[in-house]
């Protein structure tokens, strides 16, 4: 019995922390796209090089794969709650 209770708050605990890492990779996507617009727009004005908007846009991209892990993170961890809290799973 103890061990169902402790397998249900480290299920609980971990999904809040997934939870809080899926909103950092939400902020840090938000910037990596601010960040490719002000490159765009730096490079259209001559300031920086094309390959630096290249890596801006890389950053972007790397940042949206981010907030898709952190999102499948999240549901599974959410099962996982489910899972400790005995949601109908049949052993």
């Amino acid at each position: 019995m103890l061990n169902a209770f402790k397998e249900a708050r480290n299920s609980i605990v971990d999904f809040n922390k997934i939870k809080e890492v899926y909103e950092l990779r939400v902020k840090l996507e938000r910037s990596a796209r601010s960040y490719v617009g002000l490159a765009q727009l730096q490079y259209i004005n001559g300031i920086i090089d094309y390959l630096d908007v290249l890596d801006a846009q890389r950053g972007y991209f790397d940042a949206q794969i981010g907030v898709s892990n952190a999102i499948r993170d999240e549901l599974i961890a959410m099962v996982n709650v489910y899972k400790a809290l005995g949601g109908g799973w049949q052993m």
